[in-house]
């Protein structure tokens, strides 16, 4: 109904394909969804939900925001998610892909608070954040811009396309990082994707796959920006390190081997 597609499916001529896709694929908005709010897809990633013990049940649907017409809360945004915001980097396009693989596998559940705050930020509702509106939310959180380009170096970062301003994937990827911790099955579903032989190494040749055109010396400079014991490839641990924030401790959950 809001974006006059089928959510599974869509283009498959045979009804065999079109359960196929409805077990199988992951939800995707596609160009359809431009111009519908992200409460909107929010309520719809829960309801879409493959796990109905993550589904959202019918009350919860009831007295989704969107629903009720308070798609912004009055909740305070959380303080980590501002954290992860400011130290965001996105030179290291591994990373970035890697960030981007373990935000796909997350349910409308585990980013539910994420989408609160961007909904929070996003005052004129309108699907994205402008550098002003960032600066206005952080601001009322406290955070002052003593570094006068402080703000204009985080939007950068964040602004992947290049567009001058925050799509909710972008915010997603670049506040994800104070959550990391809580996603350690998700990173290793993430790491395996790479690992193609399933030695327990990221390679060159592997990272290469996913990262398509990067020239090989590129390659080799993201993968020695995290390989700790310098054999030239990337571990699960090491992996694990490049994703959560840093100076914590940890232990490795090799949760799906």
């Amino acid at each position: 109904m809001l974006s006059g597609t089928v959510p599974f499916g869509d283009g498959t001529k045979k009804e065999t394909e079109i359960f196929r896709c409805i077990e199988r694929d992951p939800l995707r908005f596609g160009e359809s969804w431009t111009s519908i709010t992200h409460a909107a897809k929010e309520l719809i990633a829960g309801l879409l939900e493959k796990d109905p013990a993550k589904r959202y049940t019918i009350e919860q649907a009831l007295d989704h925001p969107w629903v009720s017409g308070d798609a912004a809360s009055d909740r305070p945004i959380d303080r980590s998610v501002v954290d992860s915001l400011l130290q965001y980097n996105a030179r290291n396009k591994f990373k970035r892909v890697a960030v981007q693989m373990v935000a796909e596998n997350l349910t409308a559940k585990d980013v539910q608070a994420l989408r609160a705050a961007f909904m929070k930020m996003d005052a004129d509702n309108s699907g994205f954040l402008t550098r002003t509106e960032m600066v206005n939310a952080l601001r009322e959180l406290g955070v002052h811009d003593k570094d006068p380009d402080v703000f204009r170096r985080m939007v950068e970062a964040m602004d992947v396309d290049g567009d001058n301003r925050i799509s909710w994937e972008e915010f997603l990827h670049a506040s994800l990082e104070a959550q990391m911790v809580k996603h350690q099955q998700q990173i290793w579903e993430a790491f395996c994707a790479i690992d193609k032989d399933g030695s327990g190494s990221i390679t060159v040749d592997e990272l290469r796959v996913v990262l398509k055109d990067e020239p090989t010396e590129v390659i080799e400079r993201y993968i020695a920006e995290y390989d700790i014991d310098g054999d030239k490839t990337i571990s699960y641990e090491e992996f694990l390190r490049m994703l959560l924030p840093k100076n914590l401790k940890f232990r490795v959950h090799k949760t799906a081997a």
